[in-house]
């Protein structure tokens, strides 16, 4: 008779372990279906803030683009105006430099030319007035050696 209370005992033992594996096993298939049904719900609530998030984030960094291209821009502008400013200073070095080496030669500038060519027309006014004041001479002094020497011609034609 032990032996049965005994086998008896361990059945019920064995009946017991064998209830409370269901039990965790029901516990876990409760928990995935829970986690199932509330993780879909929780799924979707972090999609929506992941959007909000998302909107905020393009709002920020459109405006800071938005800032950073005006920057840009405005650096490039400030290049550009420094970068043509000095290109004058630049050119203007070089035509001195060309200028000083060029009358060191004793090559005429344009403005030497220029000069030159006003004085050309200047003399050339001169000579031109000098020319009809000569020739308004000449012309009332001819006359009268003309018809001196005519009268000479004709008196030799005559004889």
């Amino acid at each position: 008779m032990a032996e049965k209370k005994s086998k008896v005992g361990e059945d019920a033992t064995s009946a017991a372990a064998v209830e409370y594996t269901r039990h965790i096993w029901l516990a876990g298939l409760g928990a995935m279906a829970r986690a199932n049904e509330e993780g879909t719900k929780l799924f979707e609530q972090l999609v929506q803030e992941g959007e909000k998030v998302e909107n905020r984030s393009r709002e920020v960094v459109g405006s800071k683009a938005e800032d950073v291209r005006n920057m840009a821009t405005s650096a490039w502008e400030d290049f550009m105006k420094r970068a043509t400013g000095g290109m004058g200073d630049v050119e203007a070095m070089f035509e001195a430099q060309v200028n000083r080496t060029l009358s060191a030669l004793g090559v005429a500038t344009n403005e030497d030319i220029n000069k030159l060519a006003k004085q050309v027309d200047e003399l050339s006014k001169q000579v031109k007035s000098l020319s009809s004041a000569k020739s308004t001479k000449s012309s009332s002094s001819g006359t009268k050696s003309r018809s001196t020497s005519g009268s000479k011609t004709s008196k030799t034609t005559k004889k």
